[in-house]
């Protein structure tokens, strides 16, 4: 199956052009031959000559706007420096505004009174809480992400012959947080910032290991059902050890 030049794409059918980066085809079939040459980096974000934020903004707008553009374009062969900065700035920026929410609104009263079950010696104030989660926060998704690559790059080994390296995965899961801050959002702000991630972490993986959208919708889907139904399996027991505890002797 021909593959685009210019981006890796599989051409499954004739086309005048590549679907995803543009480029077109050959008469021979082959696509990218008669592309443009990019100058530089394809992502603003890992260009050096485009200055901050503008390179930052330019990037977080073609990610959400299209991914399917914009990982075709992603170069997956470079240090992960700049994708990880770019996944700290996005998850810092939600963090600040999430303590802006909290400060406004104050803490969810379930959370203050978990926080009272544990005796720690120090009484913690709405503001405290706030900062608190503002300064972690950073930290426990940094370790999330090191988590998510492992688990999402095993199912890509499992379904994916001719896969690119574990950093490829990571790119794109750092990339794939841009709509991290949706979830600031009450009520419904997480289910959306949680089901647009996922979108995009399956187009990313598609283009990142050139395969097809199934077999990278299932190197994501598989692991996330399985910790769905672990996390339902631990509530229900929790939720039974409490009525047993609850039933009169």
């Amino acid at each position: 199956m021909p593959a685009c030049a210019h981006c890796g794409f599989e051409l499954e059918v004739q086309a005048d052009s590549c679907p995803l980066c543009g480029a077109p085809v050959a008469a021979d079939g082959s696509a990218g031959a008669g592309a443009a040459v990019i100058e530089g980096p394809p992502v603003a974000w890992e260009d050096p000559a485009v200055p901050f934020p503008a390179n930052f903004v330019r990037t977080y707008t073609k990610i959400i706007g299209g991914p399917s553009r914009f990982f075709a374009r992603v170069p997956f062969d470079r240090p992960l420096a700049r994708p990880i900065l770019f996944y700290l700035i996005v998850v810092i920026v939600a963090a600040f505004v999430s303590l802006l929410v909290t400060s406004m609104l104050g803490v969810p009263e379930g959370f203050e009174q978990a926080l009272g079950s544990y005796d720690i010696g120090v009484e913690l104030s709405t503001g405290a809480v706030a900062l608190l989660t503002f300064f972690i926060t950073p930290f426990v998704l940094l370790f999330g992400l090191l988590i998510n690559s492992l688990v999402v790059h095993l199912f890509v080994a499992m379904l994916i012959r001719d896969r690119r390296p574990m950093g490829a995965t990571t790119r794109v899961l750092c990339y794939s947080i841009a709509p991290y801050p949706i979830a600031v959002i009450p009520f419904i702000g997480p289910l959306v910032s949680t089901i647009w991630i996922t979108v995009l972490v399956i187009f990313g993986l598609r283009d990142a290991h050139r395969t097809t959208i199934g077999r990278s919708a299932a190197a994501v889907l598989i692991p996330l059902a399985i910790l769905t139904l672990l996390t339902i399996l631990y509530l229900f027991f929790v939720f039974a050890l409490l009525l047993s505890v609850a039933e009169p002797s």
